[in-house]
């Protein structure tokens, strides 16, 4: 019998797939992009599958074994366990922690803000030239608060996205995860 959240499971599993063959670096071997998707998969799922997480709020990214947990979570327990679970995931090398923990639920006209100001971002990130792989950085914004992670290029490209994304309206507040690979 297929449960609720084996569904979720394997739907995420198959959009994770498809969505990290999708932008997998030409610089990787085929090899390297289907572990890190498999790394990301199987880590996502142990999040899944706790009973202290809520998944629902985690973005998984993976390079080369190195996980990166991107997202806001109601708790410091639910950060700590959510770490604890992708370092006991096979092949995690590293674990980077891009989680911010933020408590409170949002009202209807506060999620469509923060959509707007979501789409704001990412259509900003899109237009920039010279930001190799800026359209593939995680974006996530929680009460005006914008959380933006992924692996990216150099540092010089983190301090332009970072820059970028303070010049969208509505931004009260960064949290920059961006990691160099």
């Amino acid at each position: 019998m297929i449960t609720k959240k084996n569904g979720i499971a394997a739907l995420l599993c198959m959009l994770v797939t498809v969505s990290g063959a999708a932008t997998a670096e030409s610089t990787r071997t085929a090899g390297e992009s289907v572990d890190d998707v498999t790394i990301a998969t199987q880590t996502k799922v142990a999040l899944i599958d706790s009973d202290v997480v809520d998944a629902g709020d985690i973005n998984v990214e993976s390079h080369k074994g190195r996980v990166l947990l991107i997202g806001f979570v109601d708790s410091k327990e639910q950060k700590a366990a959510a770490i604890d679970i992708a370092r006991k995931v096979d092949y995690v090398n590293e674990v980077d922690d891009a989680l911010v923990v933020m408590t409170g639920k949002r009202s209807f006209g506060r999620v469509i803000d923060d959509e707007k100001i979501h789409a704001a971002i990412k259509l900003k990130l899109a237009g920039e030239e010279g930001l190799g792989g800026a359209t593939a950085v995680v974006v996530v914004v929680k009460n005006g608060e914008a959380l933006i992670s992924g692996f990216v290029d150099s540092k010089d490209t983190v301090n332009d996205i970072a820059r970028l994304v303070r010049s969208v309206e509505g931004v009260e507040k960064l949290h920059d995860g961006l990691k160099v690979k």
